[in-house]
């Protein structure tokens, strides 16, 4: 495996994948809950650019090699799920 190929991880009925700028909406969601921003590096501010900036962090963290970065997506739709979705 290159490391510097971020995995896709599948399984029913969810899937792990790299985020894209598609998923702004459920980071923006994300930093409405006042936990999220206090506990990881989503921004608190729920702003597009904040969550295109934070969307860019979790690309370079590949490149920088420290870790895989990966948004929870439905599985048939590959759309990334909020915290409501999940259950």
């Amino acid at each position: 495996m290159n490391p510097l190929v971020q995995p896709l991880l599948v399984g029913s009925p969810y899937r792990l994948r790299p985020f894209t700028a598609a998923d702004v909406p459920v980071v923006q969601e994300a930093s409405s809950d006042p936990l999220i921003p206090a506990i990881t590096t989503v921004p608190a501010s729920g702003s597009r650019q904040a969550a295109l900036a934070f969307i860019e962090r979790q690309h370079q963290r590949l490149v920088d090699g420290t870790g895989y970065s990966f948004a929870i997506a439905d599985s048939s739709s590959d759309q990334a799920v909020a915290k409501s979705d999940c259950g």
